[in-house]
Parts: C-alpha cells; sequence; structure tokens
C-alpha cells in the first residue's frame, strides 16, 4: 500500500523503476519532509551518510537507522544529534564492536544489545 520512489540529493521524489544498478542505494521508509530535516541533521554532524543502508520513520516520529556493517542505531524523538554523535564516538572502540543495537530512545541513557 506504500509507494516507492527514488529520492534525489535536493529530496524530490522520482518514480521508482527496478533499475539493477540503483539496486545498493540506502531505503528511506517515511516521509520526504522529515527525513530532508534528518539529513540536513546528519549532514550538520557530519555524519556518513554512505554508512546507512536503511533510514525508517515510525509513526511517533522516532528514526532508526540500519549502518551496512548491520549496526541498528534506535533514535529518540527530539534532540538526536546528541545521540549520533555519541555513536560516532563509539563505534569503533574495541569495547563496543560486539553490539549490534544502540538504543537512545530514552533521555541520557545508552541501551546496548
Amino acid at each position: 500500500k506504500k509507494n516507492k520512489f527514488y529520492i534525489s540529493e535536493k529530496i524530490d521524489l522520482i518514480k521508482f523503476k527496478d533499475i539493477k544498478k540503483f539496486n545498493n542505494l540506502p531505503y528511506v521508509l517515511g516521509n520526504k519532509n522529515e527525513f530532508k530535516i534528518l539529513q540536513i541533521n546528519l549532514k550538520k554532524i557530519k555524519f556518513p551518510l554512505n554508512s546507512i543502508q536503511k533510514f525508517i520513520l515510525y509513526d511517533s516520529k522516532r528514526w532508526d537507522l540500519e549502518t551496512k556493517d548491520k549496526k541498528i542505531i534506535k533514535l529518540p524523538k527530539k534532540n538526536y544529534n546528541k545521540s549520533l554523535e555519541n555513536f560516532l564516538n563509539l563505534k569503533n572502540k574495541n569495547n563496543f564492536k560486539k553490539y549490534i543495537v544502540f538504543d537512545y530512545r530514552i533521555e541520557n541513557q545508552l541501551i546496548l544489545k
């Protein structure tokens, strides 16, 4: 029941056609305008956009990001830049490499799985 589109760098929607060379593009499930806000915020903190495989927006207006190395970042509804910066600082540290889920949904807490 959902429509599929490609999203340009300028967040324009382009009619979807199954084209093999585009199979590796990140998957976005959500609202175009909310995604634009997220993308701007990710660029502000220099988050490596090319490392993200999936962007998922929930009805509660909260994002989950899945990286290409299968890490899941569960973001809070508000003020998620702080959480993303924390993830960038932790993701390559040896103590944190074993974790798959980085859950920031509860304020001032990080739940690891």
